[in-house]
């Protein structure tokens, strides 16, 4: 054996030293490859499924909006009918509860005059009364009324 064949073992002995040295973290690389490969592929199934359910949902929660947004319309025009319904049943009743109103005012002030009247009568008639007794009484004949 020549010096060059012993070199050329020694190479080849540490290639192989080489190799051996390198082939366990590439074992490991590959199982860390695998093992990331399937959590994905787990994720990803995962993360399908939860958005078809988000998918779902979504179109549920627009169904009970648009069924919101109906009844919210419903009570807008509502509300509007009712208002409509108010004015007209203040122009139509309000009127005439106004003037009855104007007429009983002017009918107790009528009945508040007669009465101060007819109690001013008869306070006037009874001083009458006393002044014709008086004057009766000093003169002894009656007035003729």
């Amino acid at each position: 054996m020549t010096w060059t064949d012993i070199a050329s073992m020694i190479a080849a002995i540490a290639f192989v030293i080489l190799v051996l040295a390198l082939a366990y973290p590439l074992y490991q690389l590959g199982r860390t490859f695998r093992h990331t490969s399937e959590s994905v592929v787990r994720l990803t199934a995962s993360a399908d499924a939860t958005v078809r359910e988000a998918t779902t949902t979504l179109q549920a929660a627009t169904e009970q909006i648009e069924k919101i947004d109906v009844v919210t319309t419903s009570a807008s025009h509502t509300a509007q009918d009712i208002s409509a319904i108010s004015a007209l049943v203040a122009a139509s009743v309000g009127s005439p509860l106004i003037k009855l109103n104007a007429f009983s005012y002017s009918a107790q002030s009528l009945l508040k005059r007669q009465i101060k009247l007819a109690d001013a009568k008869s306070q006037y008639q009874g001083r009458v009364d006393d002044l014709r007794s008086a004057l009766i009484a000093e003169t002894g004949s009656e007035l003729k009324k």
